[in-house]
C-alpha cells in the first residue's frame, strides 16, 4: 500500500512539474534578486555587460524570442500574452511586409527573457524594472528584463522597459555570437525608446495625423538637436517630458516614413553597437539618404516632415465629428429656392 501511494505521489509531482506549477518560485523561499538602478521606467542599463549565466540546451526545441519565467502561472501567461502583442507590433513596424522579398519577419538572434518576482498583492516601493545584457555560457547573448511585481505595478513603465529590451535585442543583432564586440556601455537613446512608444500609441488610434497636427499647432516642437541631446528624459518635469515625447514620436515617424525607412532604421540601430562613439547625426546621415543630402537646413526639413505627417491619409479613421459631418453632407438635399425657366416654355411657333 505504501509503495502504491509513493508511486502515485511521484506521478502527480511529475505532472505538476511538467506544467511548471510545482517548480514555480514562491516569494520568501529563495534569495530575491537585486533590482537596482534608476527608478521609474529607466532600466539600470549602466551595467550593460553583466554576469555569465547558463546557456540553453542545444538539443532543446526552438524557443520563442520572448520567454517569461517565475511568478504565478496565471500571471506569467498574462505577461507572455502582453509581451507577444507588443513584440508583434514592434516587428511589424521595423519589418514591413514586402511581397517581392523572401524575408522571415519573425526571425531573431537575441532572446529576451522576462523574469518575474513577487506577487501583485505585495507592498513594495523601489526599483522594480531592470534591463540587462547578459553573456551566456559560450558566445551567446541575451537581454534580461527583471520585473518585481507589487500592488502599484505600472503598465506604462513595463511597456517602456519591454520596448527598451526589444530595441536592445535589435541593436545587438549584428554582433550576435561575438561578445568581444559589445561595448562596455550600451544604452538605447532615450528619444528612440520614448519616440517609438509615442508613435505606436498614436498609430493604434488609427488617426496618427491628428496627433502630428496637434504637435504642429502647439508650436512646441523641439529641434532635432534638442531631441538627440536628451539623455535622461525621465528626469524632465511633466510638461517638458510631454513635449519631448511628442517631438521624439514625430522624429520616429519621419524616419520610418522615408523610402525603405524600416530597413534604414534597423541598420541605424545596428550601427549604435558597431560604432558607439559616433554622434547621432553621423549615424542618421549614414543610414538615411534624406539626412545625407542635408548639408544645412535641417530645421526646414524637420518642419516640412511634420507638416506632411499632419496631413490626413486615406487609410485613417474619421473622428466622430468628421463622420457625422460626412454622413449629414451625403444625406442632405439642398434646394436654392429660385425658380428657373423651363427650356421651351412660353415660346411660340412662328
Amino acid at each position: 500500500m505504501g509503495k502504491t501511494i509513493h508511486w502515485g505521489l511521484t506521478c502527480v509531482a511529475s505532472w505538476l512539474l511538467s506544467l511548471g506549477i510545482l517548480g514555480a518560485q514562491i516569494p520568501g523561499t529563495a534569495e530575491e534578486p537585486s533590482v537596482t538602478g534608476a527608478t521609474g521606467t529607466r532600466a539600470g542599463e549602466e551595467q550593460s555587460r553583466s554576469r555569465v549565466v547558463g546557456g540553453a540546451d542545444s538539443d532543446a526545441a526552438p524557443r520563442e524570442q520572448i520567454v517569461v519565467t517565475g511568478g504565478d502561472p496565471r500571471v506569467r501567461v498574462r505577461f507572455r500574452n502582453y509581451a507577444t502583442v507588443l513584440r508583434d507590433e514592434f516587428r511589424a513596424t521595423l519589418y514591413k511586409f514586402r511581397p517581392e522579398l523572401k524575408m522571415d519577419r519573425d526571425s531573431w538572434k537575441i532572446p529576451v527573457d522576462i523574469e518575474l518576482w513577487g506577487e501583485m498583492i505585495d507592498v513594495y516601493r523601489g526599483d522594480n524594472l531592470r534591463t540587462k545584457v547578459e553573456i551566456l555560457t559560450g558566445a551567446d547573448i541575451r537581454v534580461a528584463l527583471y520585473t518585481r511585481l507589487h500592488d502599484e505595478f505600472d503598465e506604462r513603465a513595463m511597456r517602456i522597459e519591454l520596448l527598451r529590451a526589444l530595441l536592445l535585442a535589435e541593436i545587438l543583432d549584428p554582433v550576435a555570437g561575438r561578445v568581444e564586440l559589445i561595448p562596455d556601455s550600451l544604452e538605447v537613446p532615450s528619444w528612440v525608446v520614448q519616440g517609438l512608444d509615442q508613435f505606436l500609441e498614436h498609430r493604434r488610434s488609427g488617426r496618427p495625423s491628428a496627433f502630428f497636427a496637434g504637435v504642429l499647432r502647439s508650436g512646441l516642437l523641439l529641434e532635432p538637436e534638442e531631441i538627440f541631446e536628451q539623455e535622461n528624459s525621465e528626469s524632465l518635469d511633466p510638461v517638458s517630458f510631454a513635449i519631448f515625447r511628442s517631438s521624439a514620436g514625430a522624429m520616429i515617424a519621419a524616419l520610418l516614413d522615408q523610402e525603405d525607412g524600416d530597413i534604414a532604421f534597423r541598420e541605424f540601430l545596428g550601427g549604435l553597437v558597431q560604432n558607439p562613439d559616433a554622434e547621432m547625426l553621423a549615424h542618421l546621415r549614414q543610414h538615411f539618404p534624406s539626412f545625407r543630402e542635408l548639408d544645412s537646413g535641417l530645421e526646414k526639413w524637420w518642419a516640412l516632415q511634420v507638416a506632411t505627417l499632419a496631413e490626413q491619409q486615406s487609410f485613417e479613421y474619421l473622428s466622430w465629428e468628421e463622420t457625422d459631418s460626412r454622413i449629414t453632407e451625403a444625406l442632405v438635399i439642398e434646394f436654392d429656392g429660385t425658380e428657373k425657366a423651363i427650356p421651351g416654355e412660353g415660346s411660340k411657333n412662328l
